[in-house]
């Protein structure tokens, strides 16, 4: 079974993979005018690559189980 993040990263890819080739059959056709093209191929490039960069941030969760079992391991008599 996919993990929560793999299933998000997975829908980020899939929407950028898009959005691009709905963007370049547009523009491809001359449908809208190129600099409307431009700024929706920028945002959606610029909340693509935003999005899997925190993508690649630790989340909370993981992060207190990190400082939770380093926390039980400096109370362990060795």
């Amino acid at each position: 079974m996919w993990s929560r993040t793999q299933i998000t990263l997975m829908a980020a890819v899939g929407f950028g993979v898009i959005s691009f080739l709905i963007l370049g059959v547009a523009y491809f056709m001359r449908l809208p005018s190129e600099g409307a093209i431009v700024s929706v191929f920028t945002s959606t490039a610029t909340g693509v690559v935003a999005f899997l960069l925190g993508m690649t941030q630790p989340l909370r969760e993981e992060i207190n189980r990190e400082i939770a079992r380093e926390e039980r391991k400096e109370g362990d008599p060795k």
